[in-house]
């Protein structure tokens, strides 16, 4: 089957490690992997595609192709160009990163074994705030059950060679939900409320990634973010980090980040704030990469 497009990939750059990163959740209903081959289905336009991308090592190249009989706009073409490039991170040169870690007493002992890994983000703004919304104050395993029962229960499906394949939810269905409707998934009153509120934000046009992305810095953007119902610092972070891509933002008082850090350094104690100031100014612009090199370290 011939590729709808393709796109050239960096220098630094793991097609494995991607993968690998994508497999930690066998149950996965947003993407599938099939070999090592990803499939992922969207709504653009009103219509359904299910695409498949795949990596070329000898073309060094990533090839997208449209699996269902669909008529390819530009638009549709150009949507899933944007979305796969901001996925995998691909207009991110880290010859800089990779330059400063391989020095720094921390990045340096994490950099082999993530090696070529891009900072593989979630591009939709919905989605990423009802990962990171569902995710508060829970562990992974439930969280990741909970995303499941949402994407079943608010998401559209698309049938291709005897599979099913899932469509993340659209803020536009979730704002028309009832909030009984979200209880019913086992989320809590106050997140069913946050996730009500934000999906009629999104869907009404008042909160969009173009909004977020006008700011220089993280502080910035993370004060604005903060002013949303149900997005603390932590939250805020994590979004700037994975879907506005904002190389300075540093969730600090996160639990994964201080273990990570203290197993690391071989210390008896977590950091200190002050000592995570003092890595936050010594990272820079590549906290995101760092915190995100970290995290998979130990998975």
């Amino acid at each position: 089957m011939r590729a709808d497009f393709v796109l050239p990939v960096p220098a630094i750059f793991s097609w494995a490690k991607i993968l690998k990163y994508l497999r930690r959740d066998p149950n996965e209903l947003a993407y599938r992997i099939v070999g090592r081959r990803i499939r992922r289905a969207f709504v653009i336009d009103g219509k359904k595609v299910l695409c498949e991308i795949m990596y070329h090592p000898r073309l060094k190249t990533i090839s997208v192709t449209i699996l269902n009989q669909v008529q390819v706009t530009e638009n549709i073409r150009q949507q899933l160009q944007d979305f796969v490039t901001e996925w995998f991170d691909l207009d991110q040169d880290l010859s800089t990163f990779y330059e400063m870690a391989q020095t720094d007493p921390i990045l340096k002992k994490v950099l082999k074994k993530q090696a070529g890994l891009r900072l593989v983000g979630i591009p939709d703004l919905f989605e990423a705030l009802v990962w990171e919304i569902v995710g508060q104050e829970i562990t992974v395993n439930f969280a990741l059950s909970l995303k499941q029962n949402f994407i079943k229960r608010f998401g559209q499906t698309i049938d291709f060679q005897d599979s099913t394949y899932w469509i993340f939810p659209s803020a536009e269905i979730v704002a028309e939900a009832s909030k009984q409707e979200l209880l019913d998934l086992k989320l809590t009153n106050h997140k069913a409320e946050y996730l009500l509120d934000i999906s009629s934000k999104i869907a009404s046009g008042n909160m969009t990634k173009q909004e977020y992305r006008k700011y220089d810095n993280f502080e910035d953007a993370e004060k604005a973010m903060t002013k949303i119902r149900g997005i603390g610092p932590w939250t805020a972070n994590c979004i700037l980090m994975c879907c506005i891509k904002q190389g300075d933002a540093f969730p600090m008082n996160d639990v994964g980040l201080l273990n990570g850090i203290q197993t690391l350094e071989k210390s008896n104690q977590k950091p200190s704030k002050e000592k995570m100031l003092q890595l936050k100014k010594r990272w820079g612009n590549w906290c995101s990469y760092a915190v995100f090199y970290i995290w998979n370290y130990f998975y």
